[in-house]
């Protein structure tokens, strides 16, 4: 039993994983736009439906795309439009923005 869960968890990574090989992020021209539509193109749609899975909270909502997009950014080593979009709305505030409180 613990094979085969290795084994679907190991595929799913990979198919993950080429999710966001896929994803085009310009690094001269960011979108700092916050519409959900906009920010699902930096982000693996696999990842969001599994996040979605272990948490159903998480389905479909503003925190699982933060998620995703901080994965993308490790995965291209480069911001997504979300953290650069999210860096400008702190600097203009001047203070703390609070996305989501646990």
């Amino acid at each position: 039993m613990m094979r085969a869960i290795q084994r679907l968890i190991s595929k799913t990574s990979k198919c993950i994983l080429e999710d966001l090989k896929n994803i085009d992020i310009d690094k001269e021209h960011y979108n700092i736009s916050m519409n959900k539509n906009l920010i699902k193109e930096s982000v693996s749609e696999l990842l969001l439906m599994l996040l979605a899975k272990v948490l159903p909270k998480l389905d479909k909502t503003f925190p699982a795309l933060l998620i995703g997009t901080i994965v993308t950014s490790v995965v291209k080593t480069q911001a997504t439009s979300l953290q650069i979009g999210l860096a400008g709305k702190r600097r203009e505030s001047n203070k703390h923005v609070f996305i989501w409180s646990l």
